[in-house]
């Protein structure tokens, strides 16, 4: 919730609510020790009436299907400019690809600065459990935000960019409908975008299958007239915000002690560095850290975070490079 300094101005939401929470059972696995994670949904405040487009340019990214084209047609009858981009595998390091989307983009540019890009792949089900083709647009979406931000200019404002999901208006609370995993990735992706974009509007919306056309086009322009510093917005049976469960069941206590072992994977910086720290700091256990470096550096083991976050800034700032969140935690993996 990069802009979540604006939502004071709003109504308080209603009480968090569950519905059909998800989780992870481990079984038996560690002796029934893990936790079982479930995740809520919570009412947010009714979304403002919805952006007017009428003359504006809004940039759709989709594979070409018919529903897509539908959506294309729709903002068409609001007055909308639709610049259709369509999907292309990336190749090699994507250079290639960004060079055709920079072409394309600039053009639309050179015309005026957009309103806002749609991104409609993560609206097909066709594809959406293959790991291949979920790779393949999750990297497309990737080359697209860089060249956008090259375009628009750095910080990015005044536009807005929606990756659209039809996962049940719920995000993913619930029963995972088929090709779900590739509409989870890409809105993992987007909600990576609005850490880097925090003057933008920037969502996830995720929206019923059964929703029509009309209905599903005047959610994203409501969403695009919102900027209340949500990142991922469910649309489907009122508007909401996945949030973890307000009450978390426990299969037994992990009894975690100075003779624990936790093995921990992903890296030893960012994240699983700032998770490490507090397992230690709660628990006195051993930490096993799986990395793709042979070991840690000399002194790693009194490395303190917090300065070493602030010296990354620090130098990133002398530098005249934009600091954000996502580029210190690389730094300091």
């Amino acid at each position: 919730r990069p802009a979540a300094a604006v939502r004071p101005s709003l109504s308080p939401p209603a009480e968090p609510t569950v519905q059909g929470s998800t989780g992870m059972d481990f079984g038996d696995l560690g002796g029934g020790r893990f936790r079982v994670w479930g995740v809520a949904n919570e009412a947010l405040p009714p979304a403002a009436g919805a952006a007017s487009v009428d003359g504006r340019t809004v940039v759709t990214v989709s594979d070409g299907g018919a529903w897509a084209r539908d959506v294309e047609n729709e903002l068409r009858r609001r007055g909308a400019r639709v610049m259709p981009l369509r999907f292309a595998m990336p190749s090699g390091d994507g250079a290639d690809l960004e060079t055709d989307l920079e072409s394309s983009l600039g053009f639309c540019f050179g015309a005026g600065r957009p309103a806002g890009v749609v991104n409609l792949l993560g609206t097909t089900d066709a594809r959406g459990d293959d790991p291949a083709q979920v790779h393949g647009r999750v990297r497309f979406f990737f080359h697209l935000a860089r060249v956008l931000e090259r375009l628009a200019g750095a910080p990015v404002r005044d536009l807005f960019l929606f990756t659209l999901t039809r996962n049940g208006g719920s995000c993913g609370v619930g029963a995972a409908p088929a090709g779900a995993a590739l509409g989870a990735a890409l809105t993992g992706a987007t909600k990576a975008v609005a850490r880097e974009w925090p003057e933008a509007v920037v969502k996830a919306v995720d929206v019923s299958p059964l929703a029509g056309v009309p209905d599903t086009v005047e959610a994203i322009l409501a969403e695009a007239a919102t900027a209340d510093g949500m990142v991922e917005v469910g649309v489907g049976g009122g508007r909401r915000s996945p949030v973890l469960a307000p009450r978390v069941p426990v299969a037994g206590s992990p009894e975690l002690g100075a003779e624990s072992v936790v093995v921990l994977t992903g890296g030893a910086g960012g994240i699983t560095a700032a998770i490490g720290t507090e397992l230690a700091r709660r628990h006195r256990c051993r930490l096993a850290v799986l990395d793709i470096v042979a070991r840690p550096p000399e002194g790693a083991e009194n490395l303190d975070l917090d300065a070493e976050r602030a010296a990354i800034r620090q130098r990133l700032a002398a530098t005249g490079e934009r600091v954000t969140p996502a580029r210190v935690d690389a730094e300091l993996a």
